[in-house]
């Protein structure tokens, strides 16, 4: 844990995406450790509503449509009501918000910017990209969770790349070293010993995740290869979910509690990961937490943390027929895959939570300037 005296600042994450995905499990996992001096709060642009960081699961339920306008008014209300003393942007969607705000003199509270993926970097709009490029250079710090990332929004909005910090997704390691795998998994599948299982653990967003490609890879997967899938996680529309099904290759499990997925991810053999476009998937850092080997896409910043042959295999986007192969290799050669497994877990240790807290907190320090070094304090004590 980060260590800091009393008074704490008042942070104010802004996301989009809810309470499953990349953004809220980096939350999650960093807030505990930045507690002692940052007090934490979350806004949703996507429900329109702020919640503090320990009571945010409003459900995976389809949510009414909200205006901007709409969303703008509660954020704006949050912000003058709460009067954080740091914002912290996940995403430019974020960003235009609050690049609006600031051209209207609403407020002055310091931002960093934080970008999880390459999508959503271009904005569609002449003026998003305008408002994305003024919130980018107003902000105390910029973070990017990979190389790729950080290159891409360098690019596209001519800021400069030192401007630009890689900050990876963390993990909580602890919660994996003490997980002990739940048999239940696989007892639900009816899988025999030697049976290998993989898991696919996010949002079952088919074009995006490619699972559209993954079903194809596992429909001419040979016969003789013993091998299933499980899809774990929440889905728009249950008809979606049942479609990606393939009787005896792959069953959708549905979502998961956040708490269960070491146990989870240990009953498993393998993790795939088929997307199209990444930033740098929590779900691959939490599979290498748990001893598990990767195969995935070679997109994004997956290969900034997966050693394509060392801590598992990495295939291009949209080829089902290299996907197919990757598994099979997976499922006939156990003990290289065991091995790649443990290769995966050393790695993991470089993305413990409490060392990217420590990272995170010196960007919102810069953000703050004088004032979080306890020159003047928070202003909102």
């Amino acid at each position: 844990m980060i260590n800091a005296p009393e008074p704490r600042y008042k942070l104010l994450h802004v996301e989009t995406g809810g309470p499953i995905g990349g953004i809220a499990s980096f939350i999650y996992a960093v807030a505990p450790e930045l507690s002692p001096r940052w007090n934490s709060r979350i806004f949703s642009l996507e429900r329109g509503e702020d919640f503090p960081v320990s009571g945010y699961d409003y459900g995976t339920q389809d949510l009414p449509p909200r205006s901007v306008r709409r969303i703008f008014s509660s954020l704006v209300r949050c912000i003058r009501s709460w009067r954080p003393d740091l914002i912290h942007l996940h995403t430019l969607d974020a960003a235009v918000h609050v690049a609006v705000a600031r051209a209207l003199r609403l407020w002055r509270t310091p931002h960093v910017v934080h970008l999880h993926t390459t999508n959503m970097i271009r904005s569609r709009t002449g003026l998003g990209r305008l408002l994305g490029r003024r919130s980018l250079l107003a902000a105390g710090a910029i973070m990017a969770c990979s190389n790729e990332v950080r290159n891409r929004v360098a690019e596209f909005y001519h800021v400069p790349e030192q401007r630009i910090e890689v900050v990876p997704n963390p993990v909580s390691l602890e919660r994996f070293e003490s997980a002990q795998a739940d048999t239940q998994w696989r007892e639900r599948l009816c899988l025999g010993p030697d049976e290998m299982l993989a898991v696919f653990l996010g949002r079952l967003v088919v074009r995006s995740k490619g699972l559209d490609v993954l079903r194809e890879a596992m429909a001419v997967l040979p016969e003789d290869v013993s091998a299933r899938v499980m899809l774990v996680g929440p889905v728009k529309h249950e008809a979606e979910a049942r479609a990606l099904e393939l009787p005896g290759r792959i069953t959708w499990l549905g979502p998961v509690e956040r708490d269960l997925v070491p146990s989870l991810l240990k009953a498993c053999d393998l993790l795939v990961l088929p997307s199209r476009w990444e930033g740098l998937p929590i779900s691959v850092i939490e599979a290498m937490a748990a001893g598990l080997p990767v195969v995935a896409t070679r997109v994004s910043g997956i290969p900034e943390i997966v050693n394509d042959g060392e801590s598992g295999l990495l295939v291009p986007p949209e080829r089902p027929d290299e996907l197919a192969a990757a598994i099979a290799w997976m499922a006939r050669h156990p003990g290289e895959r065991l091995e790649m497994g443990a290769r995966g877990h050393e790695r993991a240790q470089q993305f413990d939570a409490a060392a990217i807290a420590r990272r995170v907190e010196s960007a919102y320090r810069r953000a703050l300037g004088a004032r979080a070094s306890g020159t003047d304090g928070p202003q909102s004590g």
